[in-house]
């Protein structure tokens, strides 16, 4: 089965490796089956002694088993075992087959998961066409004594570098799948802490619910707020009444904000109309608002303080960032733009595309859905507005709260409610926290 990487991620939490070496009594598949009840959630077959025709009618059964299951079956190396069996697809080590070969020889609708130890193999991997990589060894293990050993932080960058679907491998077991919090990984391929368990099903029903532990314990995408958090934009909306007074020649009255205070913008309009230009169409009042409102996002309204190098420094780590806004696509481009950091984000969402406005979770779900991700716990939404911070949080997203003037009388509840706090975006490093 081919998955979308979101699907292709969940099916990570639990990955079974296969090893014969404890088998006792119980033939292999009766074993795969034990770890597929008891919650895996990815198999491979590794097998390396067996002859070919053993080796294929084992193949063949596991494959059935998992498909019965519906949970993606991969052959270790074994390119042509996979091709005769029809298997999911493979996974091939840094001496195996190289992954663009076995692409050409399975197709594209197969798997291909690749073994990796630095960044640059994953980023090798990524480019010859792998599907998700299987980064270790984590801790030391008796399955494989040559094993490379790999760090906690080149996991991290891996994940964060090639924004593959990975799975730590390597000595991993239920006394220390916690250590793995925070990395990034999308779950634990295991061998003997399933195999060699003396209740198989057991093992694996206590690893998958560790596993599931760790998943979005690390910051997979943040979904930026524009006015007041990414753009210091709120006093475009406070003042462009009295700007367009003034544009037409109007002194605007001390008191004017306050008037306009409990006013919707559509009201607010009808209000200066009413007000000042009662012989003017209603539509040319409200153009003539929108024209004082587009000019400062095209050319004046500036980012917020530190917004520019937290962009580029969440950028250099490799974190997806999409702009979900409440304002119009066209003058979020525009002001993104001229400020220098567009690219930095994989979209721009408005709460007109999603078909609501920050009282419900749509426009972060549409950016979410956009960005491949599929938890919302794993992607971090970065609000000034109170009332956006709480739609975000309830809907199950991480929330940041920064402050903007504008809503000062708001700080002290954004504070206490938003998972984390920052004083401004110099502080951009603490998003990335537990």
């Amino acid at each position: 089965m081919k998955l979308d990487k979101a699907a292709l991620d969940r099916a990570m939490t639990l990955y079974a490796v296969t090893d014969r070496a404890w088998l006792g009594e119980s033939t292999l598949v009766q074993a795969v089956e034990k770890a597929l009840r008891g919650g895996a959630t990815f198999v491979q077959l590794r097998e390396k002694e067996l002859d070919h025709e053993t080796f294929l009618k084992e193949a063949r059964e596991i494959r059935d088993l998992c498909a019965a299951w519906k949970v993606p079956f991969v052959i270790n190396d074994a390119v042509d075992i996979a091709l005769a069996c029809d298997a999911d697809g493979v996974h091939v080590g840094q001496s195996d087959m190289a992954a663009a070969r076995a692409r050409e020889l399975l197709g594209p609708d197969k798997i291909i998961g690749v073994s990796a130890h630095t960044v640059e193999e994953a980023l090798e991997a990524k480019r010859q066409g792998a599907d998700y990589l299987g980064v270790g060894t984590m801790f030391p293990t008796t399955t494989k004594l040559d094993a490379e050993a790999v760090s906690f932080d080149t996991l991290r960058d891996i994940c964060r570098q090639s924004q593959l679907p990975v799975v730590a491998i390597g000595g991993i077991n239920a006394g220390n799948v916690h250590k793995l919090r925070g990395t990034g990984a999308g779950g634990v391929a295991v061998v003997s802490a399933i195999f060699a368990a003396p209740d198989i099903e057991e093992a694996a029903r206590r690893l998958r619910a560790l596993a599931e532990e760790i998943r979005g314990a690390m910051i997979r995408g943040i979904l930026f707020d524009m006015d007041g958090t990414l753009l210091d934009s709120m006093y475009v909306w406070d003042d462009c009444a009295a700007m367009y007074l003034r544009r037409r020649g109007v002194t605007p009255p001390d008191d004017l904000n306050a008037q306009l205070a409990t006013l919707s913008f559509s009201e607010g309009i009808a209000w200066l109309h009413n007000r000042y230009f009662p012989g003017e169409p209603l539509e040319e009042i409200d153009h003539g608002v929108y024209l004082v409102i587009r000019d400062e996002y095209l050319y004046k309204a500036v980012l917020k303080p530190g917004a520019a190098e937290a962009l580029a420094g969440l950028h250099a780590l490799g974190i997806p960032m999409a702009v979900t806004t409440s304002n119009d696509l066209d003058l979020t481009q525009a002001a993104f733009e001229r400020c220098g950091v567009l690219q930095y984000f994989q979209g721009i969402y408005t709460c007109r595309m999603a078909g609501a406005g920050k009282t419900r979770p749509d426009v972060y779900d549409m950016a979410l859905r956009a960005m491949g991700l599929e938890d919302r716990s794993s992607a971090a939404v970065v609000e000034d507005a109170l009332y956006a911070l709480r739609t975000a949080k309830a809907a199950g997203y991480r929330t940041v709260g920064v402050p903007d003037p504008a809503g000062r009388e708001e700080w002290a509840q954004l504070q206490q409610e938003a998972d984390v706090f920052i004083s401004d975006l110099t502080e951009w490093r603490k998003i990335l926290h537990d």
